[in-house]
């Protein structure tokens, strides 16, 4: 039993180890022919060999945590729980990346709730069978049940990669931004990602790189009075270039964190703590509508 265990560890390990090569070698050729490498360089402090080194160790222990934790979204009840009507910060809503499910937020919903929220839910949606508009809608049912277990409260919309973009794109439209406090993003694909061409499904499409759908949310005009900011990694392995990670609206705001990978930002306890923080920033606006 314990050969096969280690065997099945091996096994994955080099998969993991595989992919996350894989992708830092597009990484590293988008960045070695643009002006970015420069960029990185200065970022580094000349470091950029030993940050590409977190990056890859980053994803490869990432996946490991994504497989370990995987089963835990399809528990339910952890992630639709009764709703807490005492607790003064606003209720949350947890968006996962696409081909994933609500399980990418275990450590976060942990987090959070330590941090004294309470009310703290993952909305889930099929990467597969769906397209964009879908699951905005999803969300929008998702969204208005929250608010009516919660009479007067608004949402903290926070979302990974494609999630975030859900949840920017609900915050943006007109008949639904009245129910949301602040939408913050992880990891998020703000101009696309070139990588979007290798993936599958019709969701997938919807990431092209400065495609339709991303264009048409940049040009949109949002509600200024919604705080809006994306965390993002300088080495993010998924979302090509990087720049794609800054929205060109001027309503967003814009945080670097550590030299991580696009999935490892869902485990890394400092950013955690700087959304925790950019939350309770706001607190005066938390206030009962």
């Amino acid at each position: 039993m314990i050969g096969f265990f280690l065997v099945v560890l091996l096994i994955s390990g080099m998969m993991f180890l595989s992919l996350s090569l894989l992708t830092y070698a597009f990484f590293w050729y988008e960045t070695a022919n643009t002006s970015y490498r420069n960029c990185l360089d200065r970022l580094s402090g000349g470091k950029t060999k030993f940050w590409l080194a977190s990056g890859i160790f980053s994803s490869c222990l990432s996946l490991f945590l994504v497989a370990i934790f995987y089963p835990a979204g399809f528990c339910k009840r952890l992630w639709h729980p009764e709703a807490d009507t005492h607790c003064h910060f606003p209720p949350v809503i947890l968006v996962h990346g696409i081909y994933h499910n609500p399980a990418a937020w275990t450590l976060y919903h942990w987090w959070l709730k330590r941090a004294g929220f309470k009310n703290v839910y993952a909305f889930s949606y099929n990467s597969w069978h769906s397209n964009f508009d879908e699951c905005l809608q999803q969300l929008n049912t998702f969204v208005k049940k929250i608010c009516f277990l919660l009479p007067g409260r608004k949402v903290i919309l926070l979302g990974h990669s494609l999630g975030g973009l859900l949840c920017r794109a609900y915050a943006d439209a007109t008949d639904m931004q009245s129910d949301v406090a602040a939408v913050i993003t992880l990891g998020t694909p703000h101009q696309g990602s070139k990588m979007a061409v290798l993936g599958l499904g019709r969701l997938v499409k919807n990431l092209a790189y400065r495609g339709p759908l991303i264009e048409e949310m940049e040009q949109c005009s949002p509600n200024p009075d919604i705080p809006r900011v994306a965390f993002y990694s300088p080495v993010d392995n998924m979302v090509l270039p990087n720049e794609a990670l800054r929205s060109r609206c001027p309503t967003w705001s814009h945080q670097r964190i550590s030299p991580i990978s696009h999935v490892a930002v869902l485990f890394h306890r400092p950013t955690a703590k700087q959304i925790m923080e950019y939350i309770k920033n706001y607190e005066e606006k938390w206030t009962i509508c």
